[in-house]
């Protein structure tokens, strides 16, 4: 591969005219003709004919395919000139020959076939709007050859356009059951979110994967069989990504929520030997904004980048995407997808089709023909995650949808305007985030919890169709609104059946609403009414001004109490700057007190607590602070040896 870098760029004045000329016009007693075939501009994945949209600020790998305009035998060692216009600002890139084949008939799909100048933002600026590209192939006219006047390829103009920023926060999830010690992930957690950053139509300054200043979840539910307890889980997540938005004055700060599980405690084994994560989509009844992924950066097999592919997969999932109806491993996942496999997708095998460029890694992505040593799957594939990219088809759907999950499956045409209706739009108002669970037969429901708040949301459509519906009625009961929804009693990934769901949604409160009951068919199958009186909440510790240094438990002890008799649920938030902004600690409690280790938050002098109280429809909070907590960072070194494998000067790993 011919790996250029954009260290070689040379600026020219802006305001100078833009020409390429060829110095020199001698014609030698040669069998030999240069010309250019043609240029690509590739970020993630790309067509010949440039017609994958590009974004400011990703990296992208410049391809010049040269080709010999007189058939003949293959030849090396040729010079070429590369030149960018953005307005009258001139870039020009000269480049050697020697790793680059020039031959009658140039492959796509063999990097050394064109020339490849790995470009990153900060050595070029592209900002919104059009970028003219030229190249000349010998430009000096140096190498002996029948005709230099054709050496010069087609200017070609391509457009970078700005796209919404992808926010992601990870969440360790320690497993605690029987009294036994916690399990947690032990990977280097902060890189996952590599691939996607990757991946995605997103500028890498716009791409975030970051700690939940949440801390960790500590889960003592049984995940055992993989199909029940995920699913209470995930209903956990989904509360806590809502908390964050209402203890945050409504604005919703990061669009993705990833637990990652502890491999020995969810091995694969108990993902039924094929799934190493599960999403929440839309079109399974969730939120698309939540998912669960095994820690296997200490696996062998599947390693680090292997598990960052599975993040990429997932947040895919929760945008929408599913696996392709034509699978790599047609023999070993034939028939057990269900739900989440496409029926939309277009082509005959599940490779990428176009081939692509992880420009990151200087590495040229191979997606066609299906025999290639080297193809690449689609991401949605659920076969080697380390044989994986993006297919354009998929691709080009996550840059129309501006990263807003959505039910919608995807069509070949038009790509850019095939979005559904269905898609989240934010809003401003009264808003419920509604929990509870449904069995298959459509005897037994439950309402887990009704949490109100005011705020800005993306809520979720209602889907009138559908059988299980939430209804809302006045104090006199008169119906003032309704909120169905699909419950497909199938995993999203496997496609297992299952004997209960759990739900969560999101709904825009009808104005009056006093009662919610869950339905199916018109049946009701629970009811929560609102009470007279708000919950009182008051708490006995800490009490403010205290110092936690150095200990590896503290508690939060409080009261409640409702005049009606209502059986209230409690949650608990932190803010690490003095009231301010609040991080969801714990919710869904109903004891009335709450441990956890002060090294799993932000430190600092003016740290405060919240406890709120929920009887279903009205909600007390009480919050104490200041609190000193002192915290005392630590590092080690990993005695795991580094293989950055080869580089040449100008490429980073």
């Amino acid at each position: 591969m011919d790996h250029g870098s954009a260290s070689q760029g040379k600026r020219i004045s802006r305001g100078a005219i833009y020409t390429i000329t060829v110095r020199s016009r001698y014609k030698f007693e040669s069998a030999v003709d240069f010309t250019i075939d043609h240029i690509e501009v590739v970020q993630v994945v790309q067509d010949e004919n440039n017609t994958i949209p590009l974004v400011t600020g990703k990296s992208f790998v410049l391809r010049v395919f040269p080709k010999l305009a007189v058939p003949g035998p293959d030849v090396t060692n040729v010079p070429i000139l590369v030149g960018f216009k953005v307005d009258n600002d001139i870039t020009e890139f000269e480049r050697d020959g020697s790793r680059t084949i020039i031959t009658n008939n140039p492959d796509r799909a063999n990097s050394q076939h064109s020339y490849n100048i790995f470009i990153s933002p900060q050595s070029v600026d592209f900002p919104d709007g059009n970028v003219s590209v030229a190249a000349v192939i010998n430009p000096e006219c140096t190498v002996p050859e029948v005709d230099c006047e054709n050496n010069a390829g087609e200017v070609i103009t391509v457009q970078f356009e700005e796209q919404p920023g992808l926010r992601v926060k990870y969440l360790p999830i320690c497993i605690q059951l029987h009294g036994e010690p916690e399990s947690c992930p032990e990977g280097s957690l902060a890189n996952l979110g590599e691939i996607a950053k990757r991946i995605f139509p997103v500028a890498e300054g716009n791409f975030e994967f970051s700690l939940s200043e949440s801390g960790k979840l500590i889960s003592k539910e049984s995940l055992h069989v993989f199909g029940r307890g995920e699913d209470a889980l995930m209903q956990r997540l989904e509360a806590i990504y809502v908390a964050e938005a209402v203890t945050r004055g409504g604005q919703v700060t990061f669009d993705q929520l990833i637990g990652i599980l502890p491999e020995k405690t969810m091995g694969a084994d108990n993902f039924g030997g094929v799934a190493s994560g599960i999403a929440a989509p839309l079109w399974g009844g969730k939120s698309g904004r939540v998912a669960l992924v095994l820690d296997q950066t200490q696996n062998g097999y599947v390693g680090p980048v292997g598990t960052a592919f599975i993040v990429a997969h997932e947040i895919g999932h929760n945008l929408g995407l599913r696996h392709p109806e034509t699978k790599k491993c047609e023999s070993v996942l034939s028939g057990i997808f269900g739900k989440g496999t496409s029926s939309q997708w277009p082509f005959p095998d599940a490779n990428i089709q176009e081939h692509g460029a992880d420009v990151i890694a200087n590495d040229i992505k191979v997606g066609k023909p299906a025999s290639h040593p080297n193809v690449n799957y689609d991401l949605m594939d659920s076969c080697d995650v380390l044989s994986q990219w993006i297919s354009d088809f998929h691709y080009v759907w996550v840059y129309a949808s501006g990263f807003e999950p959505t039910a919608a499956e995807p069509v070949l045409e038009p790509l850019l305007a095939s979005l559904s209706s269905d898609s989240p739009r934010r809003e401003s108002g009264d808003f419920a985030f509604i929990t509870g669970k449904a069995d298959r037969n459509g005897v037994v429901g439950e309402l887990n919890a009704v949490e109100r708040f005011t705020g800005t949301a993306d809520p979720h459509a209602p889907d009138p169709g559908q059988d299980h519906c939430l209804s809302f009625a006045d104090g006199t009961g008169a119906l003032v609104g309704e909120h169905c929804f699909q419950l497909p009693f199938v995993g999203s990934e496997g496609g297992r059946e299952l004997e209960e769901q759990y739900f969560s949604r999101l709904v825009k409160m009808p104005a009056g609403a006093a009662r919610v009951s869950l339905r199916r068919s018109g049946a009701e199958l629970d009811s929560v009414t609102a009470s007279a009186r708000v919950p009182v909440v008051k708490i006995l510790s800490p009490s403010g001004g205290e110092r936690w240094e150095g200990s590896p438990e503290q508690a939060i002890r409080w009261t409640g109490t409702d005049e009606d008799g209502d059986l209230l649920r409690y949650s608990v938030f932190y803010s690490p700057n003095g009231n301010t902004d609040w991080r969801s600690l714990a919710t869904g409690l109903e004891a009335a007190e709450y441990r956890f280790d002060p090294s799993a938050i932000r430190g600092g002098s003016d740290i405060w607590f919240r406890v709120t109280a929920s009887d279903g429809f009205h909600r007390g909070e009480a919050d104490v602070g200041p609190i000193d907590v002192v915290q005392h960072p630590e590092i080690t070194v990993s005695n795991q040896p580094v293989d950055l494998g080869e580089a040449v000067i100008g490429q980073s790993i």
